[in-house]
């Protein structure tokens, strides 16, 4: 059986979001905390894992980031709220980050993870190609 692979939203400090995939995700947060993640988390350091969903390839976990990373600011809270996901409160801005969930420190699958399907990038005013 394969590996399961996870996309994985981060609420960072200044308000912003960022996505990414992993098969680790309780190393991944570390990572991202200790400013070995990604450019952009090392500029806005994450203060909480805002969802994260499973899915049974790394091929999936890619085409659903893709699908995620194209959307409007606004339509990816919308959808990151309607799937379950929490995103902290306006005050949180300055205070420290949270720690990672308990079900995510598990190596593996735990009990708890949430599943969702991805909705498709939506076009933004650009009519398909011919």
């Amino acid at each position: 059986m394969a590996q399961p692979w996870f996309l994985y939203v981060l609420a960072c400090q200044g308000g912003g979001l960022y996505t990414g995939v992993t098969p680790d995700v309780a190393r991944r947060w570390a990572a991202h905390l200790a400013g070995k993640g990604a450019r952009y988390t090392r500029s806005f350091p994450p203060q909480q894992l805002a969802l994260v969903v499973e899915f049974a390839s790394k091929g999936e976990a890619l085409s659903a980031e893709r699908a995620v990373k194209a959307m409007r600011a606004a339509d990816k809270r919308a959808w990151l709220l309607s799937c379950g996901g929490q995103l902290p409160q306006p005050h949180a801005g300055a205070d420290a980050p949270a720690r990672l969930p308990a079900q995510y420190r598990l190596a593996g699958r735990a009990a708890g993870r949430r599943q969702t399907a991805i909705p498709p990038p939506q076009t933004r005013g650009r009519s398909p190609a011919r």
